[in-house]
């Protein structure tokens, strides 16, 4: 990259530590908090849906792409009845750059929890993809014998979690979500499917990732 190009993209507000000119395909509300002693801001849409079905859709974003790349998923989740929100992980997208933290797992679950209870979510299904899938995976072990939020159903697109210890150690946590989807990133681009997965789980019926 040349210095003049560096030069520009130093002054351009889409390139800033926040991406303030950059355009989401929803309105970006932020959840401020504190975490290992620092003040930080949280990015997320929440996108209601015109027809509610009573059910909310947790969108996990992979490492190095922002919240804004499930444009299409949340568009057809919304119009099956989902409310969807889907965060900017601390560190990505929108949401505050700390200069020293600590990006594990367990935190980025944490972070996830307290967002979902401010937003006054009561129960909820996650979708990860890639590094979002690892959290998913951690999210829902660190979370579903817990008081508070219900977990519904876990997916993961694209990550390393079946197999791992952490998810032969979620499956059998008792009272664990039951149902449990891995599916290729050739079907995160099949954008239908996931919608149409969720319905399955949601009323009983089999699905393409039985």
């Amino acid at each position: 990259v040349s210095e003049t190009a560096r030069a520009d993209a130093a002054g351009d507000s889409r390139f800033d530590a926040e991406l303030t000119g950059t355009a989401y395909p929803f309105p970006v509300r932020f959840y401020e908090f504190r975490s290992q002693n620092q003040a930080l801001k949280m990015a997320y849409m929440d996108v209601a849906a015109e027809t509610p079905n009573g059910h909310t859709v947790l969108l996990l974003h992979g490492k190095n792409f922002p919240a804004s790349y499930w444009e299409t998923t949340i568009r057809l989740l919304s119009a099956h009845g989902y409310r969807v929100i889907a965060p900017d992980q601390i560190g990505f997208g929108k949401s505050t750059k700390p200069r020293a933290y600590q990006f594990t797992f367990h935190a980025l679950a944490e972070n996830t929890n307290a967002l979902l209870d401010a937003a006054g979510v009561k129960s909820v299904s996650v979708i990860g993809h890639s590094m979002g899938g690892m959290i998913a995976g951690r999210y829902a072990e660190q979370f579903a014998t817990q008081d508070g939020i219900k977990i519904e159903h876990v997916m993961s697109i694209a990550s390393p979690w079946r197999g791992s210890p952490a998810a032969d150690r979620l499956i059998a946590v008792q009272d664990a979500p039951k149902r449990y989807k891995q599916m290729s990133s050739e079907r995160l681009f099949r954008q239908e499917l996931v919608a149409q997965a969720l319905d399955s789980e949601r009323t009983g019926r089999r699905n393409h990732y039985s």
